[in-house]
């Protein structure tokens, strides 16, 4: 048998939180696998070493702010269930 699906009005305020975390991750897991696949499309070698630098720079650092903000919001998630704090 099919289930209804819940409308958000009537969801619990935790699962509205929980539910809208998981979104945010779904997102953010999805922008890091992009910006990965960004930095290993570098500029090909006729490029002038500049711009191949300043390129890297940017996806690495897009590729870092994009970790750690799944990690926090992971840890959020974890800590808003209920669950012991994965950072002990």
């Amino acid at each position: 048998m099919l289930s209804k699906p819940v409308k958000e009005k009537s969801m619990n305020p935790h699962h509205q939180t929980v539910r809208w975390l998981r979104d945010i991750m779904s997102q953010l897991k999805t922008a890091l696998i992009v910006a990965i696949f960004m930095g290993w499309q570098m500029p090909d070698e006729d490029s002038p070493r500049v711009i191949r630098d300043t390129f890297g720079v940017i996806c690495g650092s897009l590729d870092l702010t994009l970790f750690l903000a799944l990690l926090l919001a992971w840890g959020a998630l974890k800590i808003y269930e209920g669950k012991k704090s994965p950072w002990g």
